[in-house]
């Protein structure tokens, strides 16, 4: 991969005429994603990237800050303390969102120009793939190893767990996702919570996948089953309800789970803390259960498929091959 130079900047010619007040539910919708450019200049190459920040992901990126706990993420690896360790979460963070956004417009061809004509499946399947190409990417990035056969270390994958643990330091996403869900139809505001959920397994496997030694190249999470809707009369609120499992994508093979998802809303008005807080440790339980079952499943392919280890590895250097990296 070339050397790369790095100029980041905040666009703020659509907010300069705006009282400065928290971004508004417009911003979260069409002026929320940042802008990147990627030009190779020189002799000798050098990669210029251009990071341009939207107003709302800036602000909503620092209102958003949830630096986690420094004695539950690896001090004694030899992390830096205090503001420090708060910098080095942020850089994480945002260098794994730049990773993201990397694949989205250099390997999809996805940009801030056209991202409105792929929606939908399109749109879900992209996310997918730049989500678990963005793990991998960050993991390398900190030199930490990729391997697609099912073995790694002890020690490797507890720096990859830190590493991630240290990625979980900010809610801009959520209050995004909040925002967005206000101007949604009861339908609509359903199918986000699935997608949320189904984006929640995905990188959730993607994690365990790579501290487990066995990443792969393409990953997907499907909810099977028919949509069913309760039959509140208003002025309650219209629910709905799927009756099937969860369906996962491993580098071409598919697994039917046997746990069902688990979709409700804890933002909803009128809840009680605690029942917010069991909604997201229910939610975090039935993922964990799919994801659990899945990599188990995963690994045991690998361990009697020589082909499908083979076409693993393969696919993970034809990756490398693509973006310059050697994993």
């Amino acid at each position: 991969m070339h050397s790369a130079l790095v100029n980041f900047t905040v666009d703020t010619r659509q907010t300069n005429d705006r009282e400065k007040s928290a971004p508004d539910d417009d911003q979260a919708e069409n002026d929320f994603y940042s802008k990147f450019d990627f030009r190779l200049i020189g002799p000798p190459k050098v990669l210029r990237v251009r990071f341009s920040s939207t107003e709302a992901f800036y602000r909503w990126s620092y209102e958003g800050l949830d630096i986690p706990s420094e004695e539950e993420n690896g001090i004694k690896a030899g992390l830096p303390k205090g503001a420090a360790f708060a910098r080095d979460c942020a850089a994480n963070y945002l260098l794994k969102n730049f990773w993201h956004n990397f694949v989205h417009k250099s390997s999809q061809f996805i940009t801030e120009a056209n991202y409105h004509q792929f929606r939908g499946i399109a749109r879900f399947e992209s996310d997918f793939a730049a989500d678990n190409l963005g793990t991998i990417f960050l993991a390398h990035s900190y030199g930490l190893p990729v391997r697609t056969a099912g073995s790694i270390s002890r020690e490797n994958a507890a720096r990859i767990e830190a590493l991630f643990k240290r990625n979980r330091c900010n809610k801009v996403f959520a209050e995004r996702a909040s925002k967005r869900v206000e101007e949604l139809t009861p339908i609509q505001a359903f199918e986000d919570l699935e997608w949320r959920f189904r984006r929640r397994v995905a990188n959730t496997l993607s994690l365990h996948l790579l501290m487990a030694g066995c990443a792969v190249a393409d990953l997907g999470v499907y909810l099977n089953g028919q949509l069913h809707e309760r039959g509140e009369e208003p002025p309650k609120r219209t629910e709905f309800w799927r009756d099937g499992t969860v369906v996962v994508r491993l580098n071409g093979a598919y697994l039917a789970t046997n746990p069902a998802p688990y979709i409700e809303d804890p933002e909803l008005a009128g809840l009680t803390d605690q029942r917010r807080i069991n909604i997201r440790l229910k939610t975090t339980e039935r993922a964990s259960q799919i994801v659990i079952e899945a990599v188990n499943w995963y690994k045991e392919r690998l361990r009697n498929e020589q082909g499908l280890k083979g076409y693993a590895a393969a696919s993970m250097n034809a990756v490398g091959q693509r973006f310059g990296m050697a994993f």
